[in-house]
């Protein structure tokens, strides 16, 4: 929760975001299923362009594939967790150990 808020923190302020503060914010987002926060540090990663880095690309993926209860949510979620593996400029072997590929 402490990363979330500092992510939030940062982005009031007006403070520029690196490549080092992602991981941590999709970490936490999928572990704590805050879809809304996820998705808007994914707008901004995309715009920094941060989201084709390796690491930030793997915990971007795995914050579609986990963080969602609702079925249909999910379904979409996971497809785009999919997509977003398969567009992957370095694809990482840890993602497919995630519970997204387990569920499916």
């Amino acid at each position: 929760m402490k990363a979330l808020n500092l992510f939030n923190e940062m982005l009031q302020r007006g403070l520029t975001l690196n490549e080092f503060t992602y991981p941590y914010t999709f970490a936490s987002c999928g572990a704590l299923e805050e879809r809304e926060i996820g998705k808007k540090a994914h707008c901004q990663a995309l715009k920094a362009g941060f989201d084709l880095i390796p690491l930030v690309a793997i915990l971007l993926f795995n914050l579609y594939a986990v963080s969602s209860s609702l079925v249909d949510a999910r379904i979409k979620d996971i497809l785009f967790a999919r997509k977003l593996f398969d567009e992957m400029p370095e694809r990482e072997m840890r993602c497919l150990g995630t519970r997204c590929f387990q569920a499916m």
